[in-house]
């Protein structure tokens, strides 16, 4: 992901990633730190580092093309997130796996229209199928949870 930002100023060099700014300074995260990048529009071309603790924060600019061409799959899953009720299906799915008809049942939807959700869902990689007997199973994968910590506390059971 490193080498899809800015080229000239963000780069791997051995074990460390270096940034190329005005001035010298060296941020060490160790090994409990959190290197948090965060992509932006506005900023471009410029790119602003921060450290709060023992974190670092890389605020970097990108233009529209590479935004358009080096994160398809991210685009893709923040698109399937971005619905209420796909993520009404995705609480439901967290507490235990579900059918289409049962969760078409529970959240009181046409079963077609929640079959179309967990097929955007499947596609974006936030679900995945398993067959049991003629019944086929709906569950979160752990790509939701790594990509977002603690997702599932922020989603909110009166947003119904």
């Amino acid at each position: 992901m490193i080498t899809a930002l800015q080229r000239d100023r963000i780069f791997w060099n051995n074990n460390k990633i270096v940034v190329t700014k005005p001035f010298d300074q060296e941020i060490d995260i160790g090994n409990s730190g959190v290197l948090l990048l965060i992509p932006s529009l506005f900023t471009w071309p410029h790119l602003f580092v921060s450290q709060s603790q023992n974190n670092a924060i890389i605020n970097y600019g990108f233009d529209k093309v590479i935004s358009q061409t080096a994160f398809p799959s991210l685009e893709r899953f923040l698109k399937a997130l971005g619905d209420p009720l796909r993520l009404r299906i995705l609480r439901v799915l967290n507490e235990q796996p579900q059918t289409t008809q049962t969760l078409a049942s529970s959240l009181g939807c046409v079963e077609s229209t929640v079959s179309r959700d967990l097929q955007l869902l499947r596609e974006s990689g936030v679900v995945v199928p398993h067959r049991q007997g003629k019944f086929v199973f709906y569950q979160v994968t752990d790509e939701l949870t790594a990509l977002i910590p603690r997702f599932f506390d922020y989603l909110d059971e009166n947003d119904d």
